[in-house]
């Protein structure tokens, strides 16, 4: 957004959010390749793409408007407020996801009034993703590791780069001559996160329906392995888990998010 709460849609300073986001895509980390060593790595080893050997994927107020830099050099700003106006228009644009405060003032349907478009933030999104090995040497990469661990750490090392120049932590940062107030945010660490509370919680969650198992042949009758109904134990427990398997596989059909409550779920069915 702009430090002195202008317009961000005017056209300078449209102009000026591109080049950050161009400086961006050309942005440089130190890393590692496992047969070459060293390299630099870009966004175009790290980014998401919708087919292989397909462009990076972005997105961003321009990208879903089908504008490049060139298209917003070369209007005037009448013709982005136009472009602008006619696109908030478009409930599946959703622009407001990618313009914050996105506010058109005046009747858009009265030719004669005039139509003001205003925005306070532009919103840019470049998407990264771990690369894919897709060798079948599974069973090297079990004793060995996987070969495809450098390019993980790249991806790590170029968000690193992408933080540091965007100075995330908002402390000393050097001043910006472009006017612009720049926040930014590596959602990778979140789902980093996430991914360490459930693997590390996988153990434990197997421990506790092992002992609901044991629990529930001493409560099915007799002593252990002499009059207890085993099979029946193991029934019970089996169908519990398969219909939270097919529970789990329904909301995944549904593409309902799933929530750090859901694994709860196991133990309130099991009691």
């Amino acid at each position: 957004n702009n430090n002195n709460n202008n317009n961000i849609l005017e056209k300078t300073n449209m102009l000026k959010a591109l080049d950050v986001h161009m400086q961006i895509r050309n942005l440089l980390a130190n890393g590692t390749n496992d047969k070459d060593g060293e390299y630099s790595v870009g966004f175009p080893d790290v980014c998401v793409r919708a087919y292989e050997n397909g462009p990076c994927t972005f997105d961003s107020a321009f990208e879903r408007l089908g504008l490049t830099y060139d298209d917003v050099v070369n209007m005037t700003q009448s013709e982005i407020d136009e472009t602008f106006i006619a696109g908030a228009s478009l409930p599946d644009l959703s622009l407001s996801l990618v313009v914050g405060g996105l506010e058109v003032m005046g009747n858009v349907e009265d030719s004669s009034g005039k139509v003001e478009v205003r925005a306070k933030s532009l919103r840019f999104k470049h998407f990264t993703s771990f690369p894919q090995d897709r060798n079948s040497n599974r069973i090297y990469n079990l004793i060995k590791g996987q070969s495809g661990r450098s390019r993980m750490a790249n991806v790590l090392r170029w968000e690193g780069a992408f933080l540091e120049y965007l100075c995330s932590n908002q402390q000393d940062c050097p001043p910006r001559d472009d006017g612009l107030v720049i926040t930014s945010i590596a959602e990778r660490a979140l789902f980093d996160e996430l991914d360490r509370n459930a693997s590390s919680s996988a153990p434990f969650m197997a421990l506790s329906v092992i002992f609901i198992t044991v629990i529930m042949w001493f409560m099915l009758g007799g002593k252990p392995f002499r009059n207890s109904r085993l099979g029946l134990g193991v029934g019970a427990v089996v169908t519990i888990l398969l219909s939270m398997g097919a529970g789990f596989g329904v909301v995944s059909l549904l593409q309902i998010p799933l929530t750090d409550l859901s694994l709860i779920l196991v133990f309130v069915v099991m009691g």
